[in-house]
């Protein structure tokens, strides 16, 4: 599986010796037709949270643990699911948001969490990822960061075998087994 919209265009380009006529702009405009076209799905109103992350969320500010989002999707994306969910999930609640803008190269590079860490001035052992794919998952690993994995529908027959905890839903996890994790990931 490949991260990264241009990329993984490129990447389907390349395997296919028909496409070799496909240049970088016409990589660049479809790029840009399909996060349209993400953008106005998104806006449909059939976006919803996952189950359970509002509530994480929530106890987790209320704890005053730091939550950031670590995403190498694009501003776009993130603005249209932030319009998308509305009130539903405060952004206004993540410490951090990193997006490809602010880093060199997509998951599973570490970069985006490499940068998320500066930006909060934290270390890897203290902080969790959440991630739902095993490519974004990586990510976190690479850059040392223990990770909870919540596959979904796409992903949940994959392999997530470097997580440090896999669950359905974050409804099933608490400030306890977040650290608990944490603790673990410190002594390994």
């Amino acid at each position: 599986s490949i991260n990264g919209g241009q990329t993984r265009i490129k990447a389907y380009r390349d395997e296919d010796v028909n496409s070799s006529d496909v240049t970088e702009a016409m990589i660049g405009m479809l790029h840009e037709h399909k996060t349209h076209h993400y953008a106005a799905h998104t806006a449909s109103g059939s976006l919803t949270s996952r189950r359970g992350v509002v509530e994480l969320m929530k106890a987790c500010q209320d704890a005053g643990v730091l939550v950031a989002l670590c995403t190498s999707t694009s501003v776009e994306n993130v603005d249209a699911i932030r319009a998308a969910l509305g009130n539903a999930l405060d952004f206004r609640a993540f410490s951090s948001i990193t997006t490809i803008d602010k880093i060199g190269a997509v998951k599973p590079a570490p970069d985006a969490y490499l940068h998320c860490l500066s930006e909060l001035g934290l270390a890897a052992h203290e902080v969790v990822a959440i991630e739902d794919t095993p490519v974004s998952m990586a990510s976190a690993i690479a850059a040392s960061i223990a990770v909870i994995a919540t596959p979904g529908a796409m992903t949940d027959d994959q392999d997530f075998a470097g997580a440090a905890m896999k669950v359905d839903h974050l409804a099933a996890v608490t400030l306890k087994e977040l650290d608990g994790v944490l603790g673990a990931s410190a002594h390994a």
